[in-house]
């Protein structure tokens, strides 16, 4: 085994495509979004004769003091089928481990953060007593998948009533869906996600983000801006990804008028019609409470959120959270006092 720094978008996205469940946050583009952004990016990865076993995208995120943490989302990648032995998959961890802490030596990095791509840590990341959940997860830890390699009339079929009424109720009123990648409809989503961040009660990104996703994603095809109009009035505008096989639900938003016109079930419709045009085969929903979560979450908001997303029907995909690797256990300790 050796590890290498992965220079060619090709090899990097095929192997995600075929292993990462089509995890867009670790695919080419993704990093280079990151740099457009300011943040320095590496991609170390894990070859075992010849092929590539495992890879990262690694983020560096400032600190105060200049300090700095390593963030690899919805990652690392390993290979599924040659590496399922526990001992197998530890050697390559190890390696691309080694890596990870010669970047973090450099960058002045505390931890490294990750979101473990599967539902369940392997054992002997269980066992390493500098590896700590953070409190607050990064990426959900749950989402709906929806397959896309069915009809429409199955799709809609598998829905809950309510929502199939509701998609039917949205059109019969005449509201409008449409899609774009043009940046002056950025400005209604803008509008729509600090109306629905202080109605839902959660902090949205800077507008600067979203303006930038918009300008760096359109242009390579990869996002849309998803529009439900009714007389000239925006109700509520998403941004999807497309990327890889899959089609993510990345950002949605909704006005405080009219919810009885029920926009956003229409513009969740279109958004999947879409998705099933490009020929992908998954739909992604992006962030659901867990079943154990559901009876005991105080957190505004995701109750609704959740009922809304499963009335589409799809399959409930679990993910064992976010985990800080811990490099330097003074800094971290500063770090989490400050955090508190």
């Amino acid at each position: 085994m050796k590890i290498i720094e992965i220079n060619s978008k090709e090899t990097l996205n095929n192997f995600i495509v075929q292993h990462g469940n089509s995890n867009f946050l670790q695919s080419w583009e993704w990093g280079e979004f990151q740099k457009s952004l300011g943040r320095k990016v590496w991609r170390p990865g894990v070859e075992h004769d010849g092929q590539l076993v495992a890879s990262a995208l690694v983020i560096k995120n400032n600190l105060p003091l200049s300090r700095s943490y390593l963030y690899c989302p919805r990652g690392p990648i390993f290979e599924s089928s040659k590496f399922k032995v526990q001992s197998s998959k530890l050697s390559v961890w190890r390696q691309l481990l080694e890596t990870i802490k010669k970047i973090a030596q450099k960058e002045k990095a505390i931890f490294w953060r990750f979101d473990w791509p599967n539902s369940d840590l392997p054992k002997f990341l269980g066992e390493n007593k500098k590896l700590v959940k953070v409190p607050q997860d990064i990426q959900p830890r749950a989402t709906l998948i929806l397959n896309l390699d069915q009809s429409e009339a199955e799709i809609l079929v598998q829905m809950k009533a309510k929502t199939r009424y509701n998609i039917g109720l949205a059109k019969r009123k005449g509201v409008i869906a449409r899609q774009s990648v043009d940046q002056k409809d950025i400005d209604p989503f803008l509008k729509l996600i600090a109306a629905t961040s202080r109605r839902d009660h959660f902090q949205a990104h800077p507008e600067i983000y979203y303006q930038k996703m918009v300008d760096f994603f359109g242009k390579r095809g990869l996002l849309k801006i998803f529009l439900a109009e009714y007389k000239d009035k925006v109700l509520a505008a998403n941004l999807a990804f497309f990327w890889g096989k899959t089609a993510t639900y990345l950002h949605g938003a909704s006005s405080n008028e009219f919810r009885n016109l029920m926009a956003s079930h229409l513009l969740q419709w279109e958004q999947i019609l879409e998705a099933k045009k490009q020929g992908l085969s998954e739909y992604d929903f992006w962030g659901i409470l867990e079943k154990v979560q559901s009876s005991k979450c105080k957190v505004q908001g995701w109750e609704g959120i959740t009922r809304f997303k499963k009335g589409f029907g799809g399959k409930e995909l679990s993910y064992a959270g976010t985990y800080d690797l811990i490099l330097d256990n003074f800094w971290y300790k500063i770090y989490r006092l400050f955090k508190r």
